[in-house]
């Protein structure tokens, strides 16, 4: 069996009709983090930014670099001439991808959204992150926020873990508004980092 039933899923209709199939853990995961995504921009107004994903990309790019340009190096200069740049690129690259491996292990992690609230509609200025996680052949998803005040450096961070199956339905269907409960849920515990009176976690 799925993760909910059994029943095969159908092509969705429109963007917010969205059916998944039970079977595959990743696009329930997807599912459930793209209508979190949502809600976010459209009902908490955070607009998305992309701070770790161009981080990310400039990691990948320096890395290539290294690698291309021992390459243009090789082609101008062959070997032996080049085996000290050859040597120094590529201890240069691997340097560079365990970089990336650490970045994406320990500071990107499972986030999934990043926004900021340039109105301030409540308060100051904030940052907020989505996160989530949903281990393969398991129905218990955990979703996470953390939500910074820009202007003192404040933070705040909660989770919280629920059973997939109460955001879809036997069929594989999305239910948006069960999901939007659990995101206010968390997002309440969190919210009071955008006044004045902001606190720092621990």
């Amino acid at each position: 069996m799925g993760l909910w039933g059994s029943k095969p899923a159908a092509e969705e209709k429109d963007p917010n009709d969205i059916k998944v199939n039970q079977w595959d853990t990743t696009a329930v995961k997807n599912a459930l983090d793209d209508a979190a995504k949502l809600y976010a921009k459209e009902k908490l107004q955070f607009s998305e930014v992309h701070h770790l994903m161009n981080l990310r990309l400039a990691i990948s790019i320096i890395a290539v670099s290294f690698a291309g340009f021992a390459l243009l190096y090789d082609y101008m200069h062959p070997f032996p001439q080049s085996k000290l740049v050859l040597a120094t690129c590529s201890v240069s690259y691997f340097l560079m991808m365990g970089v990336f491996t650490a970045f994406t292990m320990f500071i990107e992690r499972n986030i999934f959204f990043e926004g900021d609230d340039e109105t301030c509609i409540v308060g100051q200025p904030a940052s907020l992150s989505l996160f989530s996680t949903l281990r393969k052949y398991q129905s218990t998803f955990t979703l996470g926020v953390r939500l910074t005040n820009r202007e003192k450096g404040h933070f705040e961070e909660a989770t919280v873990d629920f059973p997939v199956e109460s955001c879809f339905t036997t069929e594989g269907r999305l239910v948006h508004g069960k999901l939007q409960e659990r995101v206010e849920e968390i997002y309440k515990k969190v919210a009071h980092v955008k006044s004045s009176e902001s606190k720092k976690s621990k």
